[in-house]
């Protein structure tokens, strides 16, 4: 049977998201924030499709604390922002599933707390948590990765005074063509839009979604065809959905709904 990688996120410890495809045996790799006496950094485990069964994970590579990690579409890299490190790390995927280190790149920021690739694999960008910004870089041949191409902090602040008394980016995404790159940040209750220029990977503001004040945006997804996209806001609990302009990248709301089942208050 074949193996084919796919991926899990990092939390608080080992968590696990649902496979992509069942049926099949998978491998699966698994982020985490490590600890004198607990995690070393990315494990692997084989995941049975069919029964639903998780292996035993084991390390593949020792780094610190990589939160979030995320796969090539090829399965031959992966990479992992390490989020007490302030770096991002590219690996070679080997045969037997171990990680070979390509190269690692300063975060040009603080607290990284997500990654993600274009569709074609050229541009990663990622977000900072803690600084507020936003970073890309150029994907080499080799799968390493280039100095960050672009670097943009975000401004502002927003109504909580514990957690948006500065920008948090949160999360970026791809849009599914590649042309535009979507940054939630928590701090600002903003979503800023960016171009992505396919030749060098820089990035170029090109707008923003104003969400409501203190619904903190923290993650960001494209339904498959690309025509609308979602968000979850972290503090008010509320889902929206959003009509996306393929021309200009920009966001049409066109719901939000609690997350919450009616009746039930926020703990």
């Amino acid at each position: 049977m074949t193996t084919r990688p796919i991926l899990l996120l990092a939390a608080l410890c080992l968590t696990a998201s649902a496979s992509r495809t069942m049926g099949e045996e998978m491998r699966v790799y698994i982020g985490t924030y490590t600890k004198e006496g607990g995690s070393k950094g990315i494990y692997a485990a084989d995941f049975d499709g069919a029964t639903g069964r998780l292996g035993e994970p084991k390390l593949v590579a020792e780094v610190a604390s990589p939160s979030f990690l995320t796969l090539a579409s090829s399965g031959k890299t992966l990479y992992a922002v390490s989020e007490n490190r302030d770096r991002v790390t590219a690996y070679r995927v080997e045969a037997d599933g171990t990680l070979a280190k390509l190269n690692d790149q300063s975060s040009a920021g603080g607290g990284p707390c997500y990654v993600a690739l274009t569709p074609d694999g050229k541009t990663l960008a990622l977000a900072n948590y803690g600084g507020g910004s936003i970073a890309s870089y150029r994907v080499q041949e080799d799968g390493s990765l280039s100095a960050p191409v672009t670097t943009i902090q975000h401004v502002g602040s927003s109504v909580d005074p514990k957690r948006q008394k500065g920008p948090h980016a949160h999360s970026i995404n791809f849009s599914l063509d590649g042309r535009f790159a979507y940054a939630a940040d928590l701090g600002t209750d903003r979503v800023y839009v960016y171009a992505v220029d396919p030749g060098t990977s820089a990035l170029k503001t090109a707008g923003e979604t104003v969400i409501e004040p203190g619904s903190g945006p923290r993650h960001f997804a494209f339904r498959p065809d690309g025509k609308f996209a979602y968000l979850i806001n972290e503090m008010s609990l509320m889902m929206k959905a959003f009509r996306v302009e393929p021309a200009t990248g920009a966001l049409t709301e066109i719901q939000s709904l609690c997350t919450l089942p009616a009746g039930t208050a926020p703990q």
